[in-house]
């Protein structure tokens, strides 16, 4: 059975599936802990050694926190260069950097 936990790092990875660059990128910072926040919805990851990402333990403690209004998730969508404009990033920097981000943007 499907663990519920599991779903937001199954789509996470289908999407990575095909980015072998930004794998490599996230898999720099294998063992981070992030989460995600759109909304009421939440997910918290953990960067896998090939850069996938699975569901953080309960307990573990984000080091970087992403927060977007669900109402700017198209914006993002059409143009993830307005990560900056549209993503509340609070936490590590390193995560947080433009060079693992899917727009492929330079290191910040």
């Amino acid at each position: 059975m499907l663990d519920p936990a599991a779903i937001p790092a199954k789509i996470a990875n289908r999407a990575l599936a095909h980015e072998q660059t930004l794998r490599a990128r996230l898999a720099v910072h294998a063992g981070a802990v992030f989460k995600i926040i759109a909304g009421p919805s939440a997910a918290t990851f953990v960067i896998a050694d090939d850069g996938t990402l699975a569901p953080a333990e309960a307990a573990a403690m984000p080091a970087l926190t992403l927060t977007i209004r669900p109402a700017r998730l198209p914006a993002l969508l059409r143009d993830p260069a307005r990560f900056d404009d549209l993503v509340h990033v609070e936490g590590d920097a390193s995560l947080a950097a433009r060079d693992w981000r899917v727009d492929g943007s330079a290191g910040s």
